[in-house]
C-alpha cells in the first residue's frame, strides 16, 4: 500500500484528536485563566472615588451642567420624603398560585429588593423558590433593582436613589401593585412630582408570561417649562449558575426597519472596560429610525429583560444610552452588575398645560429563558427575546442541530418522563444511524489487514526491483492494491462516525446549557440529581482547588466511568494496517498514536470532570454501546471467516454503466487525492541525502 495513504489517515486522526482537545480546552480550561483586570472606581468631579453610586457623576449625566447651575446661584433641589420606611410584597412565589413570581419592594428609592419565581427551585433539594433578583450589600446602603438613581432638572443634578418615597398600595382582582411618589422642591416651592408604579398581573403557567411593569412619570408642578433627564437601573443580583465559567452577560435588542436584532457582551467584558462602565447602546451611534427595543442582564437559564415602551406598546425612543455597570468596580464581586439607562432630555410644559408630564413606561420580563414562550408569545417573538437563547448556541456546532437536539430530548422526556433515559435513547438512535458506517469501516480495516498479509511478498519484490525510485515503488504498489481489490481510502470510513459524533457532543452540551426544562432534572429520579450539573456523588464541605481544573466542589463518579468505558472501546477497535514500506518516522508516529489512545481516556476524565452529568452520561453510554457494537461486528467477521466467505470477492451485480453513487465517487476522489499527494511526496529528496 502506498505509504502516503496511511500517513494521510494518521494525520487525519491526529487532526481529529487535536480538534477535540482544542474544543475541550476552549470550553473548560481557558475561561479559568481569563479573569479580567480589576478596574479603578470612577472619580467624581470633587475628586472623591465613586462607583456609580449616589455621590458621583455617572456616564451620560450632566454633572458639569449641575455644577455650572450651582455656580450661577441656582437654589438647591430638595425632596419631600415619607416619614418611615415601608416594604411590600407583590404577588406570591407560592407554587401553583395565580402569580408567576413574588416581588418585594421598598419605598427607599422606590426599589425592588427581591424577586422569586414560583415555578423554579433555588437548589436541587428543597422547596426554596429561585431568587432572580436580590439586594447586594454595599456601603452606605444596599444596591437594589429598578432604582431611579438621579434626576437632572435644567442641568441641575440630584440623587434620588436613597430617598423615602410616599407609598400607596394598588390592588385589583387580576393584579397587585404599588405606587411610589416623591416631590422635588426648589427653594421650598414644589417643582416636580416623580411617580414610580409597579404592577404585577396574574398570569398562568400555560401562558408563558412573566411580565412585571415598572412605569415612571415626572410631572411639572411649577409655572415655568423644564427639561429633565432621568437615570434609572435594571435588575441587580443576577447570580452565576453552574461551574463552567462566567455565563452571565448583557443583551441588547435594537429595532430597525421593523426587525429587532440582538447583540451580546459577556460580563467579563465589563471589567475590561473603562471605569465609567461598558457602553451597550448609544442612540447617537445608531442608524436613523433605530431605537432600543430592550436590554437584559441574564445568566445561563434566567433573564431580567427591560423593554422601554412607547405608544401602543411599541419600542420607545426616550432612551439615549444604556451602560453595563459594576456598582463597586471590583472584579471579585459580580452580583452587583447591572444595567443603567439614561434618557434623552425630556421637555416639560408649565404646570396645568399639555405636555407637563413625561412618561417612561417599562415592561420587564423576569423569568426563565424559555424557548417555547419566546417563540409563541407574540410580544416576545416580535421583540426577538429568543436571541438570548440562540446566542448561547455558540460557534462550535450548527444552530439547527442544537434546536433539534432540544426538541428531540423534550419529546423523548414526554414519553419516558426521564431526561436521563431520553439521553440513552438518543445514544441508541445515533448509534443505529451510524452503524452502517461503523460496520463498513471496521470490516474494511480487518479485510485490508488480512489481504495485506498476502501481499507482503510482492511489496518486498517491488522494493528490491526499484530500491532508489520511491515514485516507481508507489506506482507499482498502487497497481498491486488495485489488482487485489483494496481501496486505501475506504479506511477513512472508520473516522466518519467520530466526525459525526463531535458536533452531536457539542450540540448536547449546548442544549444542557440552554434548555431550561432540563434544569434540576435527575436520572432515574435519584442520581445524578441534576443532569445539567456535575453528578456530585460525594459533595465536599469546601472547594478543593486543582491546577487547570479550578475549584472542585464534589467527587464526581461519571467522568471516571466515562474514561473506563472509552478505554475498553479503544481496546476493542481493530488496529490500523501498517504501510508496506513504512519509514522509521511513520513507525514512530504510529507507535506514538497507539500510546496516546489510552492517555486520551485518562485526559477525558480531567476534561469532563466538571462537565454536565448529562453529557458524561451520553459519552459513557455511547462508549458502552460502541464496545458492544464492536464485539458484535467482530463476531460477525469471525462467523464469515469460519464459513470462508469473509475475504471472498462478491459477485458484481452493478451494471458497468450504472453510476457509482455519491459515497463511491467521494471515495474515488479521496483515493486519487491520496495518490497525487504520494507522488508529490515521492518527488521530494529523501531526508539526509
Amino acid at each position: 500500500m502506498p505509504e502516503g495513504q496511511p500517513r494521510k489517515k494518521q494525520d487525519l486522526l491526529s487532526a481529529l484528536m487535536w480538534a477535540s482537545a482544542a474544543f475541550l480546552l476552549a470550553v473548560y480550561i481557558l475561561p479559568r485563566f481569563m479573569m479580567p483586570p480589576q478596574p479603578t472606581p470612577p472619580v467624581s468631579p470633587d475628586g472623591a472615588a465613586d462607583a456609580g453610586g449616589a455621590g458621583g457623576v455617572m456616564p451620560g449625566t450632566t454633572g458639569g451642567q449641575a455644577s455650572a447651575a450651582a455656580a450661577e446661584g441656582a437654589e438647591e433641589l430638595s425632596f419631600v420624603e415619607a416619614e418611615r420606611i415601608e416594604t411590600f410584597t407583590l404577588g406570591s412565589a407560592e407554587p401553583g398560585g395565580p402569580y408567576r413570581m413574588g416581588v418585594t419592594v421598598t419605598n427607599v428609592g422606590a426599589a425592588v429588593i427581591e424577586t422569586r419565581l414560583s415555578d423554579f427551585r433555588e437548589h436541587v433539594k428543597g422547596d426554596e423558590r429561585y431568587r432572580l433578583l436580590h439586594e447586594v450589600a454595599s456601603d452606605p446602603q444596599p444596591r437594589r433593582s429598578f432604582v431611579v438613581e438621579r434626576i437632572n432638572v435644567d442641568g441641575q443634578d440630584v440623587a434620588a436613589g436613597d430617598r423615602r418615597w410616599a407609598a400607596r398600595r394598588l390592588e385589583g382582582a387580576d393584579r397587585d401593585g404599588v405606587e411610589f411618589s416623591l416631590e422635588v422642591q426648589r427653594g421650598g416651592s414644589p417643582l416636580l412630582r416623580i411617580v414610580r408604579t409597579y404592577m404585577l398581573p396574574r398570569q398562568t403557567e400555560a401562558s408563558g408570561l412573566h411580565d412585571f411593569s415598572a412605569d415612571l412619570s415626572i410631572e411639572n408642578l411649577g409655572g415655568d417649562a423644564r427639561t429633565v433627564i432621568v437615570t434609572f437601573t435594571g435588575g441587580v443580583g443576577v447570580q452565576q449558575t453552574g461551574g463552567r465559567g462566567e455565563a452571565r452577560g448583557f443583551n441588547i435588542g435594537i429595532l430597525a426597519e421593523g426587525v429587532v436584532s440582538g447583540t451580546r457582551k459577556g460580563l467579563t467584558e465589563l471589567h475590561k472596560s473603562p471605569a465609567s462602565g461598558l457602553k451597550l447602546f448609544d442612540a447617537a451611534e445608531q442608524e436613523p429610525g433605530s431605537a432600543l427595543s430592550w436590554a437584559a442582564l441574564d445568566n445561563q437559564y434566567f433573564t431580567c429583560t427591560l423593554a422601554p415602551l412607547g405608544r401602543g406598546g411599541a419600542a420607545a425612543g426616550y432612551v439615549r444610552q444604556v451602560w453595563g455597570a459594576d456598582a463597586d468596580g471590583l472584579a471579585a464581586t459580580t452580583d452587583d452588575a447591572m444595567l443603567r439607562f439614561i434618557t434623552h432630555p425630556q421637555p416639560l410644559s408649565a404646570a396645568g398645560q399639555a405636555g407637563s408630564t413625561a412618561r417612561f413606561p417599562v415592561e420587564a420580563y423576569l423569568g426563565p429563558k424559555a424557548s417555547k414562550a419566546f417563540k409563541s408569545v407574540e410580544t416576545y417573538r416580535a421583540r426577538n427575546y429568543y436571541f438570548q437563547i440562540a446566542v448561547g448556541f455558540g460557534w462550535c456546532t450548527f444552530t439547527w442541530l442544537v434546536e433539534f437536539m432540544i426538541w428531540l430530548l423534550n419529546v423523548l422526556d414526554v414519553v419516558t418522563r426521564d431526561y436521563g433515559i431520553a439521553i440513552i435513547i438518543l445514544v441508541l438512535l445515533v448509534r443505529t444511524l451510524l452503524h452502517p458506517l461503523t460496520k463498513a469501516g471496521q470490516v474494511s480495516m480487518v479485510r485490508m489487514q488480512k489481504r495485506m498479509g498476502t501481499l507482503q511478498g510482492k511489496f518486498e519484490e517491488i522494493k528490491r526491483k526499484y530500491p532508489n525510485d520511491r515514485l516507481k515503488q508507489s506506482q507499482e504498489q498502487s497497481a498491486v492494491l488495485r489488482e487485489a481489490g483494496i481501496n486505501p481510502a475506504g479506511q477513512l470510513l472508520t473516522c466518519l462516525p467520530m466526525f459525526f459524533q463531535v458536533p452531536i457532543w457539542a450540540a448536547l452540551y449546548l442544549s444542557l446549557s440552554t434548555n431550561i426544562l432540563m434544569r434540576h432534572e435527575p436520572f432515574l429520579w435519584t442520581w445524578p440529581a441534576d443532569l445539567t450539573a456535575p453528578d456530585a456523588l460525594i459533595p465536599f464541605s469546601s472547594a478543593i482547588h486543582i491546577p487547570l481544573m479550578g475549584p472542585i466542589h464534589s467527587f464526581n463518579l461519571l467522568p471516571f466511568l466515562l474514561g473506563i468505558s472509552m478505554y475498553i472501546q479503544q481496546k476493542l477497535m481493530p488496529k490500523p494496517t501498517p504501510p508496506p514500506n513504512q519509514t522509521p518516522e511513520q513507525k514512530a508516529q504510529m507507535e506514538m498514536m497507539q500510546k496516546m489512545m489510552p492517555i486520551m481516556s485518562v485526559m477525558m476524565v480531567f476534561f469532563f470532570y466538571s462537565a454536565p452529568s448529562g453529557l458524561n452520561l451520553y459519552i459513557m453510554a455511547s462508549s458502552i454501546f460502541g464496545a458492544i457494537e464492536q464485539k458484535r461486528i467482530r463476531a460477525h467477521i469471525a462467523q464469515e471467516e469460519a464459513a470462508g466467505t469473509f475475504d471472498k470477492p462478491k459477485e458484481k451485480t452493478r451494471s458497468m454503466n450504472r453510476p457509482k453513487g455519491r459515497v463511491g465517487l467521494w471515495l474515488e476522489r479521496v483515493q486519487k487525492m491520496a495518490e497525487e499527494a504520494q507522488r508529490q511526496q515521492s518527488r521530494r529528496p529523501t531526508r539526509g541525502k
